[in-house]
């Protein structure tokens, strides 16, 4: 009886440990910048988010409440006010791993154009180390 009693214990013992351990190994993204999708007219539209990959790629993900037009275009602004064409938008979610050349450059906001030319929305990206220094002071 004791001997049962034993192995139970310690194969939930085992579980556990098997458990907590591949919880830690648990592969997350990291969410390094964010900012609020809006219409020019300033109606929120949905999320938007830098975040760096389990490989250390960084990709942009945004998630709105709407599908835009097919073939809308993101398009990211640099520091410098450059902007780069990432690709059309096809729903409502859009991700994309950034190229190599934009990891050396700061992006500080991102803009999706219908295929016509109009703007459909905009976003700013504050960083998450920023926005937190600037919840502190405060």
């Amino acid at each position: 009886m004791f001997r049962r009693q034993f192995t139970i214990y310690l194969l939930v013992f085992i579980l556990a440990l098997i458990a907590i351990n591949y919880r830690s190994q648990k592969v997350r993204n990291e969410p390094l910048a964010e900012g609020i999708v809006r219409t020019p007219k300033g109606e929120e539209l949905g999320k938007s988010q830098i975040i760096r990959r389990p490989d250390n790629s960084l990709a942009l993900r945004i998630s709105l409440q709407k599908a835009l037009p097919k073939g809308s275009q993101v398009l990211v602004a640099t520091e410098a006010g450059i902007f780069l064409s990432l690709g059309s938008m096809e729903g409502a979610a859009f991700i994309v791993t950034l190229p190599q050349s934009l990891r050396s450059q700061k992006i500080e906001g991102l803009r999706i154009i219908a295929p016509d030319g109009r703007v459909l929305a905009e976003a700013r990206l504050i960083s998450i180390r920023q926005e937190k220094s600037e919840t502190r002071s405060r």
